[in-house]
């Protein structure tokens, strides 16, 4: 075991001043559902959220169905903003001259 002298320390991490990784010689093969849930399990660490319910026949119609109305609804708010008072088709406040102007 190496000593390690501690820089910083919070809840969710430890910043070292030195590490060097012990490397192991693997017992056996990491099959692809090993390494599948490594990534699954790297991605949750990293904040992603992961929805098993999606692998199952009306999982990802459904998800890509919730999308399409999450879609739908910001661009309605979107698009439901008042437009600019625009005499002349210039927007006030941008500093542009008039149509007629020009």
């Amino acid at each position: 075991m190496t000593d390690y002298k501690t820089i910083a320390e919070s809840n969710n991490f430890i910043v070292l001043d030195k590490y060097t990784q012990e490397w192991k010689v693997a017992e056996s093969y990491q099959g692809e559902s090993d390494l599948e849930r490594e990534l699954i399990q790297n991605l949750v660490n990293q904040g992603y959220e992961y929805l098993p319910e999606l692998n199952t026949p009306a999982g990802l119609p459904r998800e890509i169905e919730l999308r399409q109305k999450q879609y739908e609804y910001y661009r309605d708010l979107l698009l439901s903003f008042p437009q600019f008072p625009s005499p002349g088709g210039v927007p006030e406040g941008r500093g542009g001259k008039k149509a007629g102007e020009l």
